[in-house]
């Protein structure tokens, strides 16, 4: 979680540029089993009141791509509304952490 925490400003500051509502991590780094070929699994939610429809993609792709810079690692971002496997959703829900809310 130390990579996180190192970087966590710059993580919020382009959770201000892309317009996300809320973003968690999950996944391997917050375990014993994160590694230095560890890739991060993302959460997020996006504010899409305040993003044109024409403009999503390009916001989801630069975000990923510019959190992928910061961390240094390859970063694997889940839209939280996309998940429709039920176990799936328990594991991330079980596990996550709050990184940003705009609220």
């Amino acid at each position: 979680m130390n990579l996180i925490e190192m970087n966590l400003d710059k993580i919020i500051a382009l959770c201000k540029k892309y317009k996300v509502a809320k973003l968690w991590v999950f996944g391997s780094i917050l375990t014993p089993r994160f590694n230095d070929n560890s890739d991060v699994d993302f959460l997020v939610d996006f504010d899409e009141k305040h993003i044109e429809l024409l403009d999503y993609a390009d916001n989801f792709f630069n975000f990923i791509h510019e959190i992928e810079a910061v961390v240094g690692r390859k970063v694997d971002m889940v839209v939280n509304k996309s998940i429709k496997n039920s176990f799936f959703r328990v594991e991330v829900d079980e596990t996550r952490r709050l990184l940003w809310s705009a609220q």
